[in-house]
């Protein structure tokens, strides 16, 4: 999976593909759920990456049947594996689906710290409101405005661009 990493970073993404679903197959094979989440979990971003949310949704709903699947509790992978979820359902323009695994997302997180989960949670459910429209844009902006003020540097980057986007929406290419 680490080189299946840096394969991804220096652009070798059929190299990368194959070794995230060899990585998921090794821990499959050794019992070895937090590795197979982690291949999934690569295996989403790469396709939501790529623009391909109908195999990346294939791989979150697989990372959301292992998730539950766990004895033990871990807030913070199933933040992520619900989050990658709601993306990926997004993606596939199913918006009211997402809001479901945002829903799930952020009760697991609640107790987590801002940056460790609800972060992306809001940044979700923020960009998920603003493309609904009507009154709802404005309580994603409000969603998008705390998470720019809050988080870490490359969350406050999207959240700039879903407002940017949003603003330019609502014929407000000032802000």
């Amino acid at each position: 999976a680490m080189l299946g990493s840096l394969y991804k970073k220096n652009g070798r993404l059929n190299e990368a593909l194959l070794l995230f679903q060899q990585s998921k197959e090794e821990s499959q094979m050794r019992s070895d759920t937090l590795g197979v989440l982690n291949s999934l979990h690569a295996l989403i971003d790469m396709f939501l990456c790529w623009d391909i949310p109908e195999y990346a949704n294939i791989y979150a709903s697989e990372a959301v049947r292992v998730q539950q699947s766990m004895k033990a509790e871990n807030p913070m992978l199933s933040t992520q594996t619900y989050v990658k979820k709601g993306r990926a359902l997004y993606q596939l323009g199913e918006i009211d689906s997402s809001f479901i695994y945002v829903a799930k997302a952020r009760q697991q997180c609640q107790f987590l710290p801002y940056n460790s989960g609800m972060v992306d949670v809001n940044l979700l459910h923020g960009t998920l409101l603003t493309e609904q429209g009507d009154n709802h844009i404005y309580l994603g902006i409000e969603e998008l405005e705390l998470v720019a003020r809050q988080a870490t540097a490359i969350n406050r980057a999207k959240a700039y661009h879903q407002l940017a986007q949003t603003y330019l929406k609502l014929n407000d290419a000032a802000k």
